[in-house]
């Protein structure tokens, strides 16, 4: 067993990946598995049907950021069928508008992103990271917190737009799933296990794929067959800053979340603030404000889960997947809930359908590891759309700049700037200090799940692991304990 830390968003996908680390496994082995089982473990969050990056950093190599991204479908769609939406609005985050239904659905790219992970930078066979993952979809999961959530405030929306979908979030007699209760997938099981056979062309060129793309005809999508064909991950090197003493790494162009973090970052790093107190609170209001307009307004991937591990070499692994907030539709006898990034318009420049196909979606997500020569590392990233950035930014500041450890960098309170109604405003949970506040003021009564979900697993100096799971939207963490001599 290699000395590991693992960080998830369920408990469920935390122990995954201990149990890949206890047969043998190194950081991206357990960043893989537990990626897969929160494809299972997180319905609503993410899936196979979605898109996501990740950022791995060998301890001898550089930094490298893995696009798994979706991209624009369409290659071969008719055009008549461009430019058709089903909107919806919901109470999710206030009042959301967005689009669900086939014509929302992106060509996924997760999977060929782990598969390309796995094979450069793994150790253990590919059937072995996915094998947990079906094991549970077949025998069943627990429904976590942030999926249940999303269930309730979406259940006469996403999830009751097609009978497969309606089934997961319902019982029988039409009633909401409880937070906990124990959901069955046996189609999504049957998927797993084809991917864990034939790899990512089950999906890509297998009879997975073709089931999904020709029942997406029938409903007027644009997915189809050339689109998944054509797709493919793309390594691109990390975008990095230096500060202090530590090398940050994240996801680069054409995603804007790296951007913006670095940009984020190095408005509030010259000087460093040697406090978080209403002063350092209203310099980073005005630095959001800042690096929000230069990225016009922060985008979507609302529903995202992220993944973070680092073992005893100081390889380090980070990994944020999403489905936007899903399109409503699960492919009979797949059990694969189809991503509506699609939907997002603000991902869109030209509108809906507006992007040439297969053009890499933007996103703002931003998995990073970050670095030490004296041998520290730290794998983190964050779930909860336009605040990854926010939040990210909080944690490594309270980190890097004031000294904090782990647990309290991402325990500390936090604050966003949010636009609502037109007007610029500074959401703030209790013990953030207000009386500077350069903006109008949302006040919230406690921690809370909108502020972001940041996984962070580290690995010190000494070789001491530790992990850290999101407190204000549960999940779960594994490490091995005893330092390394």
């Amino acid at each position: 067993m290699t000395a590991y830390a693992v960080a998830c968003g369920t408990d469920l996908a935390a122990r995954t990946g201990a149990e890949i680390a206890d047969a043998g496994g190194n950081a991206v082995d357990v960043a893989v598995a537990a990626t897969f089982m929160t494809w299972v473990a997180e319905p609503g969050m993410t899936s196979v049907g979605g898109g996501g990056f990740a950022t791995v950093w060998p301890a001898d190599g550089d930094p490298v950021t893995i696009d798994g991204f979706v991209e624009m479908p369409g290659r071969a769609a008719p055009l008549d069928r461009f430019g058709h939406a089903h909107p919806i609005v919901m109470p999710y985050g206030g009042e959301t508008h967005t689009i669900i239904g086939a014509a929302s659905v992106a060509t996924p790219g997760a999977l060929a992103a782990l598969e390309h992970l796995a094979r450069e930078h793994g150790r253990l066979p590919w059937r072995r990271l996915v094998e947990p993952a079906a094991h549970a979809a077949r025998e069943g999961f627990p429904l976590p917190r942030p999926s249940h959530t999303y269930m309730t405030v979406a259940r006469d929306t996403v999830f009751s737009a097609t009978p497969d979908v309606w089934a997961l979030a319902h019982r029988p007699d039409g009633t909401l799933r409880d937070l906990g209760e124990v959901i069955h997938m046996p189609d999504l099981a049957q998927t797993l296990d084809a991917i864990a056979y034939d790899g990512a062309a089950a999906l890509y060129e297998g009879e997975i794929g073709r089931r999904i793309t020709d029942w997406l005809e029938t409903q007027g999508g644009l997915l189809g067959p050339a689109d998944l064909a054509a797709y493919r991950a793309v390594v691109r090197p990390a975008l990095r800053l230096t500060t202090n003493d530590w090398t940050l790494a994240t996801n680069p162009a054409p995603a804007v979340g790296g951007a913006a973090l670095i940009d984020l970052l190095t408005r509030m790093i010259d000087p460093a603030p040697s406090a978080w107190d209403a002063p350092t609170i209203a310099r980073f209001a005005c630095a959001m404000d800042a690096t929000f307009a230069a990225r016009h307004r922060m985008l979507g991937a609302p529903s995202t889960s992220h993944t973070s591990a680092v073992d005893a070499s100081g390889l380090a692994c980070s990994i944020t997947t999403s489905t936007g907030y899903s399109s409503g539709i699960i492919v009979p006898g797949t059990g694969v809930l189809l991503n509506n990034i699609l939907g997002e318009i603000e991902l869109f420049p030209g509108g809906l359908h507006g992007a040439r196909p297969g053009a890499r979606v933007r996103s703002n997500m931003a998995p990073s590891i970050a670095r030490t020569r004296r041998g520290e590392t730290i794998a983190l990233g964050a779930a909860g759309a336009d605040r990854i950035t926010s939040a990210l930014a909080q944690v490594w500041l309270h980190l890097a700049s004031l000294g904090l450890d782990l647990h309290h960098a991402v325990a500390s309170p936090r604050c966003h700037l949010e636009q609502r109604a037109g007007i610029m405003t500074l959401a703030a949970e209790p013990g953030i200090d207000l009386r500077d506040a350069p903006y109008e003021v949302r006040r919230f009564d406690e921690p809370h799940m909108y502020f972001g979900g940041v996984q962070a697993a580290m690995r010190a100096k000494d070789g001491a692991m530790s992990a850290v799971a999101e407190p204000r939207r549960g999940g779960g963490v594994r490490t091995s304990c005893p330092p390394v001599a």
